[in-house]
Formats: structure tokens, C-alpha cells, sequence
């Protein structure tokens, strides 16, 4: 995948993008796709990797909660190495959702034979980011007090937290409340 990306009005600089890091399956609550339709997908795409990292939500009011069966994903994961191992780097990982409110669990997960590890913020307290959309905001009382800058304010407060805690590959959704 190329992309032309502007460093100076009238330039621009190619990129060529060999991995996709963050993808999510059947296996999370939010993912549609089943793992060998995204392997010829990226293979077409002429990527050199990819790597499945299907959420793990430990906070009970998330739709994902409890969603994930570890071993089954490990087991799709392996049948599409055998499948497109010889075409594509497949790579197994995990999206932890607030590994700094959860850290013995993370801790657990840690220690699995995974080659990446994603840390993400869906919730800020105990409320989920989705619930700022328009459509939710206006009908829930425990939303009127929250502005744009105390969203933002908690959510960066939140992502530095787990920024602290470490012990992940890759920080996602650095703008996660913009998609609200």
C-alpha cells in the first residue's frame, strides 16, 4: 500500500506500508472479518505482515467483555499460518482495552507467547467513550456535565496512566474521543 504523504506544499513523500499491526476478527465484539478473508486481503494489498490483535476487555459494561475465547483465536491463528505462512507474516496479538486499571490480568497476558501487545483507553472511569456520541449524550443524565475538555482532560489523564504502567508494543487511539 503507497500513500502519498505531504512534507512540503508541492512535494510529497511515498510511503510504502508492509505490515497492518491493529486488526480485529470475528473474534472481537467489533470485528467482522474472519482471518484467512484479511490474510488474501493483505496479501493482495502486497503487505508483508499482519497481525491479529482482537480485543481483551476486562471492564463488565463493555460489549467485549468476556467475548474472546483465547484458545480458539490461537488455534485460527495457527490454521491461517499453515494456510498463508508462505505468503505473509502472520503475527498473534492482543488489544488490552485500560491495562492500567486492570494490571494483574495484563500482567497475565504478558506473559503468553505473543508478538504484539496493543494498549488502548475505551473507558474513562466507567463510562465508554462511544457513550459521548450525539446519539447517547442527550439521553443520559451522568453525560450533561461532561464537556469537550473534560472528556479530552480524563482521556489523556487515562492514556497517561497507562502510558506509566507499560509493558506494551504499541499505544493505540491517541484520538480516541475525536470519534465521538
Amino acid at each position: 500500500i503507497t500513500a502519498a504523504i505531504p512534507i512540503v506544499p508541492g512535494r510529497e513523500k511515498k510511503l510504502t506500508f508492509i505490515a497492518d499491526t491493529h486488526t480485529h476478527t470475528i473474534f472481537s465484539a467489533d470485528g467482522r472479518d474472519h482471518m484467512a478473508d484479511m490474510c488474501r486481503e493483505a496479501i493482495a494489498k502486497g503487505l508483508k505482515y499482519i497481525c491479529f490483535t482482537d480485543h481483551i476487555e476486562h471492564n463488565p459494561a463493555d460489549e467485549g467483555y468476556r467475548y474472546l475465547n483465547f484458545d480458539l483465536y490461537l488455534e485460527a491463528i495457527e490454521r491461517v499460518k499453515d494456510e498463508f505462512g508462505d505468503k505473509i507474516n502472520i503475527l498473534k496479538g492482543i488489544e488490552f482495552s485500560e491495562p492500567h486499571v486492570y494490571p494483574r490480568e495484563f500482567e497475565k497476558f504478558l506473559a503468553r507467547d505473543l508478538d504484539v501487545v496493543i494498549g488502548s483507553i475505551h473507558y474513562i472511569g466507567n463510562i465508554g467513550l462511544h457513550y459521548f456520541d450525539r446519539a447517547y449524550a442527550g439521553s443520559r443524565d451522568d453525560l450533561r456535565d461532561y464537556t469537550r475538555e473534560k472528556v479530552y482532560d480524563q482521556y489523556y489523564r487515562e492514556l497517561l496512566e497507562t502510558v506509566k504502567l507499560g509493558g506494551f508494543d504499541i499505544l493505540a487511539h491517541f484520538d480516541n474521543p475525536k470519534r465521538y
